[in-house]
C-alpha cells in the first residue's frame, strides 16, 4: 500500500508594530511566498484591527488581544482544496482607534506533498 503525505512548513512570522497601524491599510511584512493552508492572526495590541487581502476591503475583524485561525486546507491532499495564493499581500488597519501598545503577528503554514511511502 502506498501512502502520500503532506509535510507542513512555516513561513517567517509577519509583524506590524502598533506605531505602523493607522486608519489606512498598511502591508504586514512581505507578500506570501507559498500557497498558504493555515493562517494564525494574533492581535497583541490594545485596539480592534481589520485585516485585508487586497488592501481595500475589510475581510477579517480582529478584536484587541484576540486571535483568528483560518484552517483552509489542512486536511486535503495537494493539489485538492483551495489556498491563499502565493505572492498575496496581507494588510492591516485600525478599526477607528489606533493602537498604543503591542503588535499584530501573522503566522502562515503551507504544505508540500511527500513522495509515496510504501
Amino acid at each position: 500500500m502506498s501512502i502520500t503525505s503532506i509535510r507542513m512548513f512555516a513561513e517567517p512570522i509577519r509583524t506590524a508594530a502598533f506605531g505602523s497601524i493607522t486608519g489606512t491599510y498598511t502591508e504586514v511584512g512581505a507578500p506570501l511566498t507559498n500557497p498558504v493552508r493555515v493562517f494564525n492572526f494574533q492581535n497583541q495590541t490594545d485596539a480592534d484591527l481589520l485585516i485585508s487581502f487586497n488592501g481595500t476591503d475589510d475581510h477579517i475583524f480582529l478584536p484587541s488581544h484576540g486571535f483568528f485561525v483560518l484552517d483552509i486546507t489542512a486536511n486535503k491532499n495537494s493539489p485538492s482544496g483551495f489556498f491563499i495564493f502565493s505572492n498575496a499581500p496581507i494588510f492591516v488597519k485600525d478599526n477607528g482607534t489606533p493602537p498604543t501598545t503591542g503588535a499584530l503577528y501573522v503566522m502562515s503554514f503551507y504544505g508540500v506533498t511527500n513522495p509515496a511511502i510504501d
